[in-house]
């Protein structure tokens, strides 16, 4: 059940058949939704897929990120995620979809929305990247960041990661090579 002082505009909710909606000003101004909504709808759990659907970015070490929050990770343990913040795990529960939006809104004045359309060529290069990261890290454990170039279907890219405060390389961009 989803009581209405938990939605704000934008949250992910299910409705009664299964299926995700955004909450929208104008259902928040139809009167038809408010008498509805305890009995119509239903929190959308907290997945590995709805992370990727608002924007985050998964890892080789299992943890999503967000560009937004470089210093926040997220790691699916089982039935629960984690919320890590500097290294350091702050809470680990089961989510809703839109109870996760207004934590990290209330934390951090970010909006989770659902992104429509992903960067694909990102995609593919973090892939490529994570996957001969191994290679390129520093040997001088100090090293704080790196970058490497590498080539995806004839065009030639440079990639930079940074090591996070739990010590991990994590994907930080790339920038195409001239």
């Amino acid at each position: 059940m989803i009581k209405a002082s938990e939605l704000r505009i934008g949250n992910i909710i299910g409705l009664e058949d299964g299926s995700p909606v955004e909450a929208s000003a104008e259902a928040f101004r139809s009167a038809e939704f408010w008498k509805d909504l305890e009995t119509t709808c239903q929190p959308v759990p907290l997945t590995n897929e709805w992370l990727l659907m608002l924007g985050f970015f998964e890892s080789a070490h299992g943890l999503f990120s967000i560009e937004s929050l470089p210093s926040w990770h997220i790691r699916h343990t089982g039935d629960n995620f984690e919320i890590i913040k500097d290294g350091k795990t702050f809470l680990s529960k089961s989510f809703s979809v839109h109870r996760f939006q207004n934590l990290i809104f209330e934390l951090t004045d970010i909006e989770l929305r659902i992104i429509i359309e992903r960067d694909e060529l990102r995609d593919a290069i973090e892939m490529v990247a994570d996957g001969i990261l191994y290679q390129y890290i520093p040997a001088d454990r100090s090293a704080q960041s790196f970058s490497f170039n590498l080539s995806i279907e004839g065009e030639s890219y440079e990639v930079q990661y940074r090591k996070d405060s739990g010590g991990y390389w994590i994907f930080n961009g790339y920038s195409k090579n001239n």
